[in-house]
């Protein structure tokens, strides 16, 4: 059995077992068959619950959802002033120009 470190809720790694590990390709499909109940934890957010018996199909999409990377954006807006506010409110989006 394989082991290694997996986000299982937001900000949380643990541990985990695995069986088989590979890269996938955009495309590509891996077939899980459990025999046992268990978890599919596909990000760290979202997981599904698999009874006993289950067959499931997962398929790498490319067009999937996209991922922000929060510390980049933050250092992004902060550097073209998003968080400066003067005297009379906040500045909106519209005001700022971005890299």
């Amino acid at each position: 059995m394989l082991g290694a470190i997996s986000p299982i809720a937001p900000g949380l790694v643990q541990p985990v077992d695995l069986v088989e590990s590979r890269r996938l390709a955009p495309g590509d499909e891996v077939v899980i068959r459990r025999a046992e109940p268990g978890v599919l934890a596909l990000d760290g957010e979202r997981e599904m619950e698999l009874p006993a018996g289950a067959t499931v199909r997962v398929r790498l999409d490319a067009n999937g959802p996209r991922v922000v990377d929060v510390r980049r954006a933050i250092e992004v807006a902060a550097r073209a002033g998003a968080f400066v506010g003067g005297p009379g409110g906040a500045r909106t989006l519209e005001d700022i120009e971005l890299p």
